[in-house]
């Protein structure tokens, strides 16, 4: 949560009238000023693309990382429902899209089907496409189909959302347009235990073959791209040493203050031959000593021509 002095210093302190429960104040307090510094940086970006022949589109990642208040919803970042999911998505062409509010639930799999039509593009590959393109919503006003689902999965949670309807991970129904907080589930059981079966029917197709854990190497030395990076939220700790955080893709490595701690990457190396390893890090003493080291793992093979 970072943010420079002169956004954040007209955030600091204020008294925030909508809040979350358990809310760090000062976390959201940063978001805003975030926000703040965000909205200058689009605004700089739209006034040197303000060109007849450009489309512009605004969405982002889904929900809010802490407990603040979500505009009613419930959920926040890393949860299925509607206040883990939702986004704002604004798209902008000049003298071709009049303002208007699109009212049909729509998801990023109806971006490339609608930026395609947008741009007149026909044919997108031989498969058909996942998404609905809501183009002629945006160029004339026409409603696109709405009568269809969307799926939410994270880590082993599916809800499904209908265009008023949403059933949550635990197979409770909520009623979106009267209820968008989903703070009474309804009764319902013929839509009920249509969307139960089609939530069934979507992890048996979209989930298949998808195994729990990833040990799939990475691969090293392609001649066409000889720079592999090996990202920490990708690495494994041993001995003392933990993430900076619980969420791997938002960490470092720390703790690592003896010589049995250790940082290990699956790699499978394509070509023979020298590498040099570059090693990003901080210290707070001058003089650390590391060393780099292949190791061996019994469930990969390996050809015996290559080396580390």
């Amino acid at each position: 949560m970072q943010v420079p002095d002169e956004d954040w210093n007209r955030f600091k302190g204020i008294d925030l009238k909508l809040r979350g429960t358990a809310e760090n104040l000062d976390h959201t307090r940063a978001a805003l000023a975030m926000c703040e510094n965000l909205d200058a940086n689009i605004g700089r970006l739209l006034k040197s693309l303000d060109e007849p022949n450009t489309i512009v589109v605004y969405f982002h990642d889904n929900g809010p990382n802490g407990k603040r208040w979500n505009g009613g919803m419930k959920g926040v970042k890393g949860s299925t429902d509607e206040g883990g999911v939702r986004s704002p998505l604004f798209i902008r062409w000049p003298g071709t899209i009049k303002e208007s509010v699109v009212k049909p639930i729509a998801g990023a799999i109806d971006l490339l089907p609608t930026i395609a039509e947008l741009c007149g593009v026909t044919h997108v590959g031989t498969a058909p496409l996942d998404g609905i393109s809501f183009a002629p919503a945006l160029l004339s006003g026409a409603m696109f189909k709405s009568e269809r689902l969307l799926f939410a999965h994270w880590n082993g949670r599916t809800s499904a959302r209908s265009q008023s309807h949403r059933l949550d991970a635990a197979g409770q129904l909520f009623d979106m347009v009267n209820d968008p907080g989903q703070t009474k589930a309804v009764a319902d059981p013929l839509r009920g235990a249509a969307l139960r079966t089609a939530v069934e029917a979507w992890k048996a197709d979209a989930l298949a073959g998808i195994a729990k854990t990833d040990d799939r190497p990475f691969p090293v030395g392609w001649r066409e791209m000889p720079r592999t990076v090996l990202p920490a939220r990708d690495g494994v700790p041993l001995g003392a040493v933990k993430r900076s955080a619980n969420a791997p893709n938002c960490s470092y490595f720390t703790n690592w203050t003896t010589a049995k701690d250790a940082m290990t990457w699956v790699v499978e190396v394509e070509t023979a031959g020298r590498y040099e390893a570059i090693l990003h890090y901080t210290s707070g003493e001058v003089g650390s000593t590391l060393e780099l080291s292949p190791v061996s793992y019994t469930h990969l093979t390996l050809p015996t021509n290559r080396e580390v």
